[in-house]
């Protein structure tokens, strides 16, 4: 667990004597770093022998690593203790891939990035028919449909947009026409928002890949992508492989497992080779607090077992920290972070041990900055209630002749988790 310097929130903080990840290197050579308002606004070579600037409130590194804030490009909100655990295990920028009600994300929203608190881009709910796994609203049926949704989606705050594509029909077919999602796409992209895919099962990634989705989140259970399939992502689609959701679901529901054909080894093959193609990989871990989630993973712990997934399936540790920092900032254009620079957000975490020589490092935390600001673990906030997740269990429709109506159906429990 982390351990924390308590120092003024609004001081100028000089992290002396540090080597640092850049978001592309270690750089070894010792260095000091000064941040002011919230962001880097100088970096220096650290001299044993001259003293310490003043007016500065000096953190010793004592030659201990700092890396940029991590980037957990998949999550699930339900309330404002989430955001308290991210941070404390040095997430100060997440994806949230399905926030609602409208009012739950409107109140998380005001306090997301403020205070020390890392800063989130809201997904909304996800496009689905009624046979779609985590059908929760959003139901499209045909292109007409699809731009009503994204239009719906964009007018609710959304920065990206989201597609359930596993599917209850017994032959695993996509719920979704080539059609309907290339007008899902194309909406999107009108509006300036990537369109990405929910996709646990061969087919239905198989078809967002054809599609050309965006970006595409977990990896097949079921069956391994092939070579070349993954060849044809490259430069095109970017994964987001949620391996710790993947491997909670199998561990934790063998019966389940085991009817599916799931198999660790086929997501851990799937990163393989989508890796070993030149695919761009980012780490998200599908963290979520739900009752019904069959995989559960934790807010902020579970993005250093997500990392320690990718480097046990091959990816290398230098590789798996750039999917946590500068590739994801990079992909959801947030250029002001994900990398320590004079001018970027002072988005950073202190390491005891160096993360590319061993990526366990990541769980050795001395200290978090969010925007500049310490995390302070006893820090009071507004509250915000976190919402039974019963209340999600009804449908609203986003069709062509109604745009929020409720039809009171129940979902029946999920195969895997959104």
């Amino acid at each position: 667990m982390a351990t924390f310097n308590f120092m003024p929130e609004m001081a100028k903080i000089l992290i002396a004597n540090v080597k640092y990840f850049d978001g592309n290197e270690m750089i070894y050579t010792p260095h000091n770093i000064y941040v002011a308002d919230g962001l880097i606004v100088k970096l220096e070579l650290y001299d044993p022998e001259a003293s310490l600037e003043t007016g500065w409130f000096p953190v010793h590194g004592d030659g201990a690593f700092l890396i940029p804030g991590l980037i957990d490009s998949h999550i699930h909100l339900l309330g404002v203790e989430e955001l308290q655990q991210l941070c404390a295990y040095g997430i100060t920028s997440a994806m949230d891939m399905a926030t609602f009600p409208l009012a739950l994300l409107q109140a998380l929203r005001k306090i997301a990035g403020q205070n020390g608190l890392p800063d989130i881009r809201f997904g909304g709910i996800g496009a689905s028919t009624r046979t779609s796994n985590w059908a929760i609203g959003g139901l499209v049926q045909n292109p007409k449909d699809a731009a009503n949704f994204i239009q719906t989606q964009v007018s609710q705050g959304a920065d990206h947009c989201k597609v359930v594509m596993d599917d209850d029909h017994p032959a695993g077919m996509v719920p979704f026409d080539m059609e309907t999602l290339h007008a899902l796409i194309h909406s999107a992209h009108e509006h300036g928002k990537k369109m990405i895919a929910h996709a646990c099962t061969i087919q239905p990634y198989r078809d967002a890949i054809t599609a050309g989705l965006d970006i595409i989140t977990h990896t097949p259970m079921d069956e391994a992508l092939d070579p070349t399939t993954a060849s044809k992502m490259v430069g095109k689609v970017i994964s987001v492989p949620t391996l710790c959701m993947q491997h909670n679901i199998i561990q934790r529901n063998p019966q389940m497992a085991q009817g599916a054909n799931f198999d660790f080894c086929h997501p851990t093959n799937s990163l393989k080779a989508m890796y070993d193609s030149g695919v761009d990989i980012l780490v998200g871990t599908d963290s979520n607090a739900a009752e019904v989630s069959p995989g559960h993973p934790m807010h902020g712990v579970s993005i250093h077992h997500e990392m320690e997934l990718l480097v046990s399936a091959g990816m290398k540790p230098v590789d798996v920290l750039k999917a946590a920092t500068s590739k994801p900032a990079r992909v959801f254009g947030l250029d002001d972070r994900g990398v320590i620079k004079e001018g970027k957000r002072a988005d950073l975490v202190l390491l005891a041990n160096d993360p590319t020589a061993n990526i366990q490092a990541t769980r050795m935390i001395k200290q978090v900055w969010a925007k500049g600001v310490p995390y302070l673990p006893l820090r009071p906030l507004a509250i915000v209630p976190s919402v039974p997740w019963g209340y999600f269990m009804q449908i609203n429709d986003v069709t062509s002749e109604s745009t929020t109506a409720t039809t009171g159906k129940t979902v029946k429990g999920p195969s895997c988790c959104s």
